[in-house]
């Protein structure tokens, strides 16, 4: 599962407060004409403030010497960091939350991390922003609620269409939601899953459904 909030941070503040966020929640009736061109006209208003918008936050499962993680990664103005939520489901005990805690500590004082670090969060950024330019054309909208200036966009795959470019296969298989501030035209949030496995790269690379 993926899931994407924007905030601006910084390594210091990160390392200090880890917070949940708390989605609006949407109750009003359910809008299908127009959706594609709403959400089209969001991702070209985030596309057009890309050089100046802030970091992204986002969950990542993954596995690492057999050990299946799932992290929060957080973009700061530092670079990627890493903050791990569970190793097979199980959450951090208090003393490796604490060792995690220090290991970053170290990290934000090593300026050969931070450099690398941010070349990576650069380029992250940019595969980033690529998906959100494929959106309005790689998925089907089927439902837009609506509470205040805040919607809730439902989105699923597209019957039949299998692109070829991996990553607009691994979007156009997933099904979720956006969350959209329709007063600033600003995507707030994105969670989608993959409805089925996907065999990438001529079956060297998997992702597993959901």
């Amino acid at each position: 599962m993926l899931g994407f909030h924007r905030r601006n941070l910084s390594v210091g503040l990160l390392i200090s407060v880890m917070s949940c966020l708390c989605p609006h929640s949407a109750s009003s009736q359910c809008v299908t004409n127009g959706v594609t061109e709403i959400v089209n006209s969001v991702v070209q208003h985030e596309l057009s403030l890309a050089p100046s918008q802030g970091r992204w936050m986002y969950l990542a499962g993954y596995k690492k010497d057999g050990v299946q993680i799932v992290a929060r990664k957080i973009q700061t103005d530092d670079g990627i960091l890493t903050w791990v939520l569970s190793r097979n489901q199980e959450p951090l005990s208090p003393a490796e939350i604490e060792t995690q805690r220090r290991h970053l500590d170290d990290l934000a004082s090593d300026s050969s991390f931070l450099d690398t670090n941010r070349k990576a969060m650069r380029d992250d950024a940019l595969r980033i922003n690529t998906l959100l330019a494929d959106l309005p054309q790689v998925l089907q909208f089927d439902c837009l609620t609506k509470s205040g200036s805040i919607a809730t966009v439902h989105f699923q795959p597209i019957p039949g269409f299998s692109p070829w470019n991996v990553e607009r296969r691994i979007i156009a298989g997933m099904s979720g939601s956006l969350q959209l501030d329709l007063k600033e035209m600003r995507l707030l949030a994105a969670t989608g899953s993959e409805q089925n496995d996907l065999s990438l790269l001529l079956g060297f690379g998997r992702i597993n459904r959901g």
